[in-house]
């Protein structure tokens, strides 16, 4: 789900978007599943849609036509129909502890972490670890710009492989990333309030920065559509970047490029009504931030993929985990950084992360927040109650009788509770369509937090 507003400090505010835990389905007025709601979408030659995420009030959900599947190691595979293919590499938990530490107990959620294995256990699973890990390079458009601010909902994800590029670019671009040895990547998006403009972010990994120079010209050429094409783009400070302008369907220009850093391919799109924004140097701006970041990542191929670490500390295998249908590509670790992909506000809240000391995130059925200490988790959870309080839509306070000091706020015409609490140095997030289900799930998230 994308995050509420919150606010911390004085006269700072944070405004975040969030996934937490889709098992119900229910939609914040300021907020909804990302993998879910639909929103304005933007017609772009060359491009598929960006799809920005809107406020909505129903508690519908539509379906993202995920299946599952499981293995004879005990790993689950979701595998949406962006292309996306999810292991989480887990064997869940089912022992219950019934608990008094909170009313209500634990219902059916496990109160012992997962077993988690020590490193992929494929090389599927392993390219959709280093693509999570990909979110800290690619550059939140709303830093480039700050009109940029609504999520787009559907083209914001890891991308497991070429497959998954259809989200954001057409035939035949996905099998020419293929035969160019894509491992991974990570796409960002947003819109301007009003939709008439946007802006995707994106960074692709390939093998060897020979690779990636060549995959340059290939996606290039593999995105030319003659139909709305203009001519060919020119970035500032990057002559051998390759890319198109040319006219949307909506009657503004579009501009996209791609460059090479190294070992990944940078890309950006952007979409407006002509003249509003200087796209070549929107562009531009936005390959400096992740030539910048990419420079300061490490990245795994070959050995060292099926190497990388499946959990850091023990966050993961102790946070909730979605199930079912529920289970997205967007389940996992992030750090602090990467995790602003999906916010509201990634820069007032990547200040209230460094305010708190947040490293690292764990989504799932709940968030987990690792701050430095327990200040910093109380901190996280009262920036974000309080804000939600303040938000329109009928938020009250609610105060369920549940473990880790919780702060709650519901809106009782749509049965929506939304609640946060901790455990020592870690904020717990969380949502609920039932009064039942929020404090069953707060007690066992609680009570895993107590054995990390």
């Amino acid at each position: 789900m994308e995050r509420i507003r919150t606010r911390h400090g004085v006269g700072r505010q944070a405004r975040r978007a969030w996934l937490v835990a889709c098992t119900t389905a229910l939609a914040l007025v300021a907020a909804g599943c990302a993998s879910t709601i639909s929103g304005v979408a933007q017609t772009v030659p060359g491009a598929a849609p960006v799809t920005s995420s809107t406020a909505q009030t129903t508690g519908s959900t539509e379906s993202t036509g995920s299946t599952r599947t499981t293995d004879t190691t005990g790993s689950t595979e979701t595998t949406e129909s962006t292309g996306s293919t999810e292991s989480t590499d887990t064997t869940e938990s089912t022992e219950q502890t019934d608990t008094t530490s909170g009313g209500g107990g634990t219902g059916d959620y496990p109160t012992t972490p997962r077993d988690i294995p020590a490193t992929p256990a494929s090389e599927e699973s392993a390219a959709l670890l280093e693509s999570r890990r990909l979110a800290s390079v690619v550059v939140v458009p709303t830093f480039v710009d700050a009109d940029f601010t609504q999520v787009g909902s559907i083209s914001t994800l890891p991308l497991k492989g070429p497959s998954a590029l259809v989200v954001v670019l057409n035939d035949p671009v996905p099998e020419v990333a293929r035969r160019g040895g894509m491992i991974s990547g990570f796409a960002a998006s947003r819109s301007t309030t009003d939709s008439d403009s946007g802006m995707v972010t994106m960074v692709l990994q390939y093998g060897t920065a020979a690779q990636a120079t060549k995959a340059v010209t290939d996606l290039t050429a593999a995105s030319a559509d003659k139909e709305s094409d203009t001519g060919k783009l020119t970035v500032p400070g990057y002559d051998k970047a390759g890319g198109w302008t040319g006219k949307s369907s909506s009657g503004g220009t579009y501009s996209h490029a791609f460059a090479a850093a190294g070992e990944f391919v940078l890309y950006s799109w952007v979409d407006s009504p002509a003249d509003a924004y200087d796209q070549p140097a929107l562009i531009a701006k936005a390959f400096d931030a992740m030539t910048a970041s990419a420079d300061a990542f490490t990245p795994a191929s070959g050995d060292a993929l099926m190497k990388l670490p499946t959990d850091t500390d023990g966050l993961l295998a102790h946070t909730l985990a979605n199930t079912g249908d529920n289970a997205t590509v967007h389940d996992g670790l992030y750090d602090s950084s990467g995790v602003l992909v999906w916010d509201t506000d990634p820069i007032g809240t990547k200040e209230l992360f460094a305010d708190a000391g947040v490293d690292i995130v764990g989504l799932g059925r709940t968030n987990v927040y690792r701050a430095a200490d327990d200040e910093g988790a109380a901190m996280v959870r009262d920036a974000f109650v309080e804000f939600t309080l303040g938000t329109d839509g009928g938020w009250t306070e609610f105060s369920p009788d549940a473990s880790g000091e919780p702060k709650c706020a519901q809106q009782a015409l749509n049965s929506v509770y939304y609640c946060m609490a901790t455990s020592g140095r870690y904020a717990i997030e969380l949502s609920a369509s039932s009064e039942s289900d929020l404090i069953a799930a707060l007690n066992a998230q609680y009570q895993l937090l107590q054995s990390i």
